[in-house]
Order: C-alpha cells, then structure tokens, then sequence
C-alpha cells in the first residue's frame, strides 16, 4: 500500500525545490499538505468500506497507530526486501523525515516514529530470548532450497 501511495505522489517534487527552500513557511505549508494526503490515502485504501468517516474526520492523531504501522511495515518490508521499493523508498524517507519534524509533529498532534519491530524484541517482550539458543533454530530457519 505505500508503495503504492509513494509512487502516485509527487511529494518530493513539490516539497523538495529550491524555490521552496528560499520560502520556509511555504515550504510547511506544502510539507503538511502533502504529506497528510499521502497519510489520508494510506488510511483510506486500507479500509475502503469506513472511508467515507475517514475523510470526514480531520484528526490523524485519531489513527496515529494504524499510521506507525504502516510506516513501520514499510520500513520493515524494505530491510527484508532491499531490491524493491528502489524508486519510491527514498521518496517515502525524504517524506518521513520531513514528518519527524517538531512543527509538523504538533500539527498532525502525534509522532509518526515506530521502532521496528524484530524477532528478538518480540522474544525478549515474552520472556523467551532462550529461543534464539535453541541449536534446532539454525535447522528451522534455514530457507528450503527450491
């Protein structure tokens, strides 16, 4: 899905100009906006049936879960993945840094930050770090050859 919302915007295009720097509030302006609609796309493709509640409530912080989520996913998905996404994957980090931002933070009235969820947080969560010494797990994580 945000493969998708990435490569359907121009974010960078319109965010990330010369012109745009010699006018920071503009700049702003123009960071918010586009990034709330690339935001707004995500929410709405992922539930098609409450869309319409969706884009009639104007609180993001209302679904600042759903949205770490999916950038965490992302982010995820691109670790695990580097040879896709090549295009849109910088776009998407130019836009999420701009997002990390102190006065876009306080306008959306959340922080989009997510830490990446791994197999040892996970374990290390329930107690179970133990796993990761099991001399069966090199044997159960072997990828099959094909």
């Amino acid at each position: 899905q945000i493969s998708s919302c990435i490569q359907v915007c121009d974010y960078t295009e319109k965010v990330d100009t010369p012109a745009m720097y010699e006018k920071p509030t503009k700049r702003l302006q123009a960071q918010l906006r586009h990034a709330h609609n690339i935001l707004r796309g995500l929410e709405v493709s992922s539930n098609v049936a409450s869309k319409k509640k969706m884009l009639r409530d104007t609180c993001l912080a209302d679904n600042a879960n759903f949205f770490q989520q999916q950038l965490e996913y992302a982010r995820r998905y691109k670790i695990m993945n580097p040879d896709l996404m090549r295009s849109e994957y910088p776009k998407f980090i130019y836009m999420l840094q701009d997002i990390m931002r102190d006065q876009v933070q306080e306008q959306f009235g959340f922080s989009i930050k997510h830490d990446i969820v791994t197999v040892h947080a996970v374990l290390k969560k329930f107690g179970k770090l133990a796993l990761l010494d099991d001399p069966a797990m090199k044997i159960a994580t072997t990828p099959v050859p094909m």
